[in-house]
């Protein structure tokens, strides 16, 4: 199973980048980094409209799409990782987190 975090922006280095490269090294599934960024300036409504749309055309097609969003359901990592296994059981290839703008 791959695993794609799909995020806007650019992660630099420092400690966003450190802490990427320390789970790709410790994850067992190949981990990857998918990076969008739409740098004209446009109102609220059209940038988030533009920022959804970059987000979904980074998603492979059959993959599975988890929204990480500050309101959204909480998991214990007990449940996040039974959520992982059932993908994996169920065939899902591809897993894609994604991360809108701030």
């Amino acid at each position: 199973m791959r695993m794609i975090i799909a995020a806007v922006g650019r992660a630099k280095s420092g400690p966003e980048r450190a802490l990427y490269q320390h789970f790709q090294d410790r994850i067992k599934w190949r981990l990857e980094l998918k990076e969008v960024e739409d740098r004209r300036p446009l109102p609220g409504a059209q940038r988030r409209r533009r920022e959804a749309e970059m987000l979904l055309a980074s998603v492979p097609k059959g993959a599975q799409l988890c929204a990480l969003d500050a309101t959204g359901k909480m998991l214990t990592s007990i449940e996040f990782a039974a959520k992982i296994r059932a993908w994996q059981d169920g065939g899902v290839k591809d897993v894609v987190f994604a991360i809108g703008g701030a």
